[in-house]
């Protein structure tokens, strides 16, 4: 078992507040430039975890065998080891990989396309790398900032400050609404230098040539003290191959290490989409440096949206099509569950099955299942790593090649979960996008499983919080009478009427939540005109007027904002 003792974390936590970017030597041929493999600290609020270059993060490289995700910062304890977006799918019948989980095969660059008698090809420079802002940044003080511009044609998120539909350098806001932290990166896999078998899980195929854009945010605690213990990753990946990705499944693949790796737990929530870890008694590792003792957290991730070409005709929405474990070879255990040695042993895994095809199975019925663990410790019903229904020797079926396996209890010790989404007859075609987005959150409760509950509780208001700011596949378009009931379920600013107008127009508003809000009247050039609004609003529905006999005729714009919902109408004032 690989070596995870943090005995020499503080000093290193003291270079990185010296130096928060990181690279490691190697010298990886691709294209047109050298690959040198880096990370980039995601450090905002109470959180601290790397994210490197070459898709993976939650580890940190700059050591080997040494975990990233800490919790509280600066508090040199750990919750887990590494995380990674990992591809299986097949091209003209054959199984390809594009895996990040302990090394990762990506890399920043983009893939270009064939025209005229130039194959496609993956290409990167210098300008493709991972970019950060930070609230109090700007284009004088990070040079991201100053250069984000770059990364627009690539899906790099930006605000924009003047209405004008168009990303300006040093004018716009570069990251996501609302963030106080942003980090940006394109990767692709399609550089075959990159492949390698000894990536983590398996890996070592030819390219799938993805494009990878991805973002990871934190709020700032403006909007709630909530997202102080949360992190939020959104993965756009576009298939940039000749041909179509058939039979394919996107798979966060996750070594947690809470603490003491020796007495961990993990499971999972269906309904939730959520697979999480927590220690299996109250006392986390004892006096082993780096443990977080009595009264351990948990630690979760959760899908809050899979969906292939989400603003297309043929939108598909998936939820969390498995979730699995793994253990490390020679740890014990039967040898089905243990590490992937070969890319369909890893496939296997992805699509919710052992390495060699078999199925997990329910220790009270031996039926196969694709999610383990899916009842609730917190109370001890339903199937969790302590048991089933309060009897702790129904735990697990140690199975291979068959449907008959020793029932047991399940023995705390390091874990590694996969949590997947698609389904084994997806077909991605050329050009399609997939859109993944995911939340990883750590809280503690009263003890270790009240911890459990407290993190499936959180992880609802995270939910309820996104899917009101971020509800773009279905708008509100249900504008209620002023000052009746229901309230409204998300956030809306209605087109003002009459528009034209002259001088004043009526303007309909709502909010499904007591947030502070603010409404405010723009003219062509981005100048102020009026604040119709700025405060704490209650929630319901609401009717303004704004009255423009001292301004000119032309165009305004009318900007709503509340946390990190913003939305814009252009209104004509015609005199």
């Amino acid at each position: 078992m690989r070596n995870k003792t943090l005995n020499i974390l503080l000093l290193f936590y003291m270079l990185f507040l010296v130096f928060p970017t990181y690279a490691q030597k190697s010298i990886t041929a691709g294209s047109d430039f050298y690959f040198i493999k880096s990370q980039t600290l995601f450090d905002y609020n109470n959180i601290s975890t790397w994210i490197q270059n070459s898709g993976t993060f939650n580890q940190d490289i700059r050591t080997n065998n040494t975990p990233g995700f800490m919790w509280k910062k600066g508090s040199n304890r750990f919750a887990v080891f590494t995380t990674g977006l990992s591809i299986g799918t097949y091209i003209d019948g054959a199984l390809r990989l594009a895996t990040a989980s302990y090394n990762g095969e990506y890399q920043p660059g983009y893939i270009r396309l064939p025209t005229g008698l130039k194959k496609l090809r993956a290409y990167s420079d210098s300008t493709f790398k991972i970019y950060k802002v930070t609230t109090g940044d700007n284009c004088i003080n990070n040079p991201d900032w100053a250069n984000w511009g770059s990364m627009i044609p690539y899906g790099a998120p930006y605000i924009d400050a003047n209405l004008n539909y168009q990303y300006d350098a040093c004018i716009d806001t570069p990251g996501v609404a609302g963030a106080g932290q942003t980090l940006f990166v394109c990767l692709t896999d399609g550089f075959p230098e990159n492949h390698s078998q000894s990536e983590g899980l398996s890996g070592g195929t030819r390219p799938i040539n993805a494009e990878v854009r991805l973002t990871a945010w934190a709020f700032n605690n403006e909007c709630t003290n909530l997202f102080r213990d949360t992190q939020f990753f959104r993965w756009q990946i576009i298939n940039k191959n000749d041909v179509k990705w058939d039979s394919t499944i996107f798979s966060l693949v996750c070594d947690v290490d809470l603490g003491d790796v020796q007495d961990d737990y993990i499971g999972c929530d269906t309904i939730r989409q959520m697979g999480y870890c927590y220690n299996s008694d109250d006392d986390d590792g004892g006096m082993f440096y780096g443990s977080y003792g009595l009264n351990p957290p948990a630690v979760g991730m959760r899908i809050l949206r899979s969906v292939r070409n989400k603003r297309s005709n043929n939108a598909e929405n998936f939820g969390m099509s498995s979730f699995v474990f793994f253990t490390g070879t020679g740890s014990g255990g039967v040898i089905c569950e243990q590490d992937p040695q070969q890319p369909l042993e890893a496939y296997d895994f992805m699509k919710g099955l052992k390495k060699d095809g078999s199925s997990y199975l329910v220790p009270t019925t031996l039926q196969p299942t694709k999610f383990v663990y899916p009842g609730n410790p917190e109370t001890f019903t339903g199937w969790s790593e302590r048991g089933t229904d309060g009897i702790d020797s129904l735990a697990k079926v140690n199975n291979c090649e068959s449907y008959a396996g020793d029932v047991s209890v399940s023995p705390p010790g390091d874990r590694r979960f996969i949590i997947s989404t698609g389904r084994p007859n997806l077909t991605i075609n050329k050009l399609d996008t997939m859109e993944i987005i995911m939340t990883q959150l750590i809280t503690k409760g009263n003890d270790n499983f009240d911890a459990v509950k407290k993190l499936k509780s959180n992880s609802d208001l995270v939910r309820n919080l996104f899917t009101v700011f971020y509800n773009d596949d279905n708008p509100v378009i249900s504008h209620y009478p002023i000052n009746s009931n229901p309230l409204p379920t998300g956030f809306y600013l209605s087109d003002n009427y009459p528009n034209p107008f002259n001088p004043a127009t009526r303007i309909n508003y709502g909010l499904p939540i007591d947030f502070k809000l603010e409404i405010t009247v723009y003219d062509a050039v981005g100048n102020e005109v009026a604040k119709l609004f700025d405060g704490m609003q209650q929630a319901g529905n609401y009717t303004l007027e704004f009255n423009g006999n001292n301004l000119a005729s032309g165009v305004y714009f009318l900007k709503m904002k509340s946390g990190a919902f913003i939305v814009t109408r252009k209104l004509m004032l015609l005199k």
